[in-house]
Parts: C-alpha cells; sequence; structure tokens
C-alpha cells in the first residue's frame, strides 16, 4: 500500500488542490485515493467538468447571506461584517473557532475582509448555502479544534500571518499573548497547565519583549505540547536541546524566579 504523504502527493498531482485540502479527503476516505478523488470532484462546482471555467449558479439563500454582510462600496464583506456574521451563527467574537471560520473561507488577514468569491465559492464547496448549515460546519469545526492535536496545530499556525498588520513581519507581543490565552485555555488540544502560560508572560513582560517572530510563535507550541507544566520543563527540559535562543532565556528566567 503506498504511503500516505504518495497518496497525498498523488491526489495534490490531480487536483491541484492544498495539500491540506487532500489530507482531509484521503482521511476520511480511509486512504483510498479513487474514493477520496470521487469524493472530492462530487463537491467541486459543477462535479467532473471538462471545462473549470463554467460559471456556477449559486443558491440565492447564499447570495442573499454575502448581500447582508457585505461592504456594498467596498464590495467585499469587512471586520464588521464577520462579526455580524458570527453573531448570527450564535458564537461570539472571542471563540477560538472564528479562526477556523477564517480559514475555511481563505482569508488571508482579517483586514484584508471577505472577497464575494471568497464567501460564495467556500461556503458552496462546503454544501453551505444557510445559516444553520454553517453553523453545523463551524460547531464540527470546533469539536474539532479540541479533539484533534494535527487541525489545532494547523489553525494555530496559521494565526500568525491572520494577525499580522499589513508590512509587518512580526506580531504585537500584545497581540500574540490574546491568541495564546486563547489557544491554551483549559478544554482545547494541547494541554497546557495555566501556571505555565502566565509564566512565559510574565517573562516576555518584563524582558520587555515587544513583538514575537514566527519562528518563536511556532515553536512555542511544540514547546507547550513537550513541557505542558512547570515541573515538565523542571525534570525535562534539556538546555542543550535545540530551541530558540528566547526559549532558552525563557528557562533561564523560570530559573532565576525559582518558579522551577
Amino acid at each position: 500500500m503506498p504511503q500516505k504523504d504518495d497518496l497525498v502527493s498523488e491526489f495534490v498531482s490531480l487536483t491541484q488542490c492544498e495539500s491540506k485540502t487532500a489530507k482531509d479527503f484521503l482521511r476520511r476516505n480511509q486512504w483510498k485515493l479513487e474514493y477520496a478523488l470521487n469524493d472530492y470532484y462530487d463537491q467541486m462546482p459543477g462535479g467532473f467538468i471538462e471545462e473549470p471555467h463554467t460559471p456556477v449558479t449559486y443558491p440565492e439563500e447564499l447570495l442573499a447571506l454575502y448581500d447582508k454582510y457585505v461592504l456594498e462600496d467596498q464590495n467585499k464583506i469587512d471586520i464588521d461584517g464577520m462579526i455580524q456574521l458570527i453573531e448570527d451563527l450564535d458564537y461570539k467574537l472571542e471563540d477560538l473557532v472564528t479562526i477556523c471560520l477564517a480559514k475555511l473561507l481563505h482569508c488571508t488577514r482579517l483586514a484584508d475582509g471577505i472577497s464575494k468569491d471568497q464567501f460564495l465559492h467556500n461556503w458552496y464547496m462546503q454544501g453551505c448555502s444557510t445559516l444553520p448549515q454553517m453553523r453545523h460546519v463551524l460547531d464540527d469545526l470546533d469539536t474539532k479544534l479540541h479533539t484533534d492535536l494535527e487541525y489545532m496545530t494547523d489553525i494555530y499556525n496559521y494565526t500568525f500571518d491572520l494577525a499580522l498588520d499589513q508590512n509587518k513581519r512580526d506580531l504585537d507581543t500584545d497581540t500574540a499573548a490574546e491568541y495564546w490565552r486563547l489557544f491554551f485555555q483549559p478544554g482545547t488540544a494541547v494541554h497546557v497547565n495555566p501556571a505555565l502560560l502566565n509564566s512565559w508572560l510574565a517573562f516576555l513582560d518584563s524582558e520587555q519583549k515587544t513583538v514575537v517572530t514566527r519562528d518563536t510563535w511556532k515553536m512555542l507550541l511544540e514547546f507547550f505540547k513537550q513541557f505542558p507544566s512547570l515541573s515538565a520543563v523542571k525534570t525535562s527540559y534539556n538546555e542543550a536541546d535545540a530551541w530558540p535562543y528566547i526559549i532558552d532565556e525563557y528557562y533561564e528566567y523560570l530559573e532565576d524566579s525559582r518558579l522551577i
């Protein structure tokens, strides 16, 4: 039987989709390529069509929803429209699943908003044209976010670019801290002791770290996966391991503060 990576590569080669999409379809079809391809094309606008640019007729209900949230003078759904959509889906802006919603709609940055094509095409691909259908999809993603470590990691890494200000390479520490409190709250797929997270935030504040790099953002999650509590850091952390320098600084801070 072909290796999973080979199946993903072949799926991507045949469909030109993203590897994440390929994995999703293969996984839900027990890694059977033929079934996964059929599933994928069944959800493509028009199914097995030879003319990929054939116009799609979107459901009237879906078009009406776009018109409800669109910022007319810019022909996109801005942050206020997204907030209204989130509320209509019975979620709150601070709910972590709202980031899953942004990724589902292929939103690159919050400030960019959601185009008409993004909204219509991506909901159409999910088989959704009404708010109850959309809510069902988000409910499933919320469950997945709290139970599937691989999916949670994907959403976490996606968030860095989503939250970046325009023309910036690093996240403001205050912004990063807000998202960390969401991702590492009790009940998510990564179980982090609150004292560990609080000590990390206190370290950043005491050292006046004003920005968070992409590498720091990504590696902190890996650090917390491996060391979910202060006691785990104390007993298992090895300064010789290949962690970013800021993690070594954090470890020294914990020692100096007698937290470990």
